[in-house]
């Protein structure tokens, strides 16, 4: 969670002193495309959390505008606040296109909305909430009021059906795909799971990994699965294969259902 606090006029902000921000912005989620879209605003990174682009943008174009740029922009949710009215603070929150990141909000008893989370039980015991609902995908919300942004092409009445895509327009897709999300200021590394999608990520990855560093670098990749199992051999060979730092965290079944009921109180579903 990226705790990003910015003024209209882009001057940095010392914690260390009792200034309070004009606009401050709680984000959950990694922006891929954040140099991109600080080119052609007035305002300027000043510490480096991708997310800072949001407030930003949000200052220079509006809610409506910023929440169009983050369509293809990476996975996220966020709660802005602008104080900029300090009589009238304004309310801007926002969840990515297809629902990575969670959000949730409460309601009190005249359907306000008054709080919002990345867990339910961030709001259970908030005094005044009576009702709690998953923050819609692909919208905003602004002054207590939704508005969708995402519209995919396919959810539209009368659809007449998807484009035929070349193998290499497809091959070309995915690898951008996979370049984009492997921006970090970190070390970073893969889930294999031996299905043929993670094998085909692994690849791209280590494809790249390597344009960017040495031709024999390597990748730390991570499995986890039953003793034998089928997923995890098929791990193992791939990861043979692509010569990646493999490592595996082997579990039992007796383990597996003693922590039901952990995963059940984190995740908040019983899906896996």
């Amino acid at each position: 969670m990226d705790a990003v606090e910015t003024k209209h006029t882009f001057e940095s902000i010392d914690l260390s002193k009792p200034l309070q921000p004009e606009i401050a912005c709680a984000a959950n989620g990694e922006i891929y495309t954040h140099k991109e879209l600080f080119q052609g605003l007035q305002g300027k990174p000043t510490g480096h959390s991708d997310c800072e682009v949001v407030p930003h943008l949000y200052a220079e174009l509006g809610p409506a505008e910023t929440a169009k740029r983050l369509i293809d922009a990476g996975m996220f949710a966020f709660a802005l606040i602008d104080a900029r009215e300090p009589l009238n603070p304004k309310l801007y929150a926002a969840r990515d296109p297809t629902g990575i990141k969670p959000l949730y909000y409460g309601v009190d008893r005249a359907g306000r909305i008054c709080a919002l989370a990345s867990e339910l039980k961030g709001l259970q015991d908030i005094p005044g909430i009576i009702k709690m609902f998953e923050f819609p995908n692909g919208h905003y919300l602004y002054q207590h009021k939704f508005y969708q942004y995402y519209q995919p092409h396919w959810a539209v009445p009368n659809f007449s059906g998807f484009k035929n895509h070349s193998i290499d327009e497809i091959r070309q897709s995915l690898d951008q795909a996979v370049e984009k999300r492997m921006m970090s200021d970190v070390a970073f590394g893969l889930f294999l799971s031996g299905g043929i999608d993670s094998c085909i990520v692994a690849q791209l990855m280590l494809n790249h990994h390597r344009k960017k560093n040495k031709p024999n670098a390597t990748l730390p990749s991570f499995t986890v699965g039953m003793e034998n199992s089928p997923d995890l051999m098929a791990a193992r060979a791939m990861a043979k294969e692509l010569g990646t730092e493999h490592n595996e965290k082997i579990f039992t079944i007796d383990e597996a259902l003693s922590v039901i009921d952990q995963v059940v109180y984190h995740m908040e579903t019983y899906n896996a």
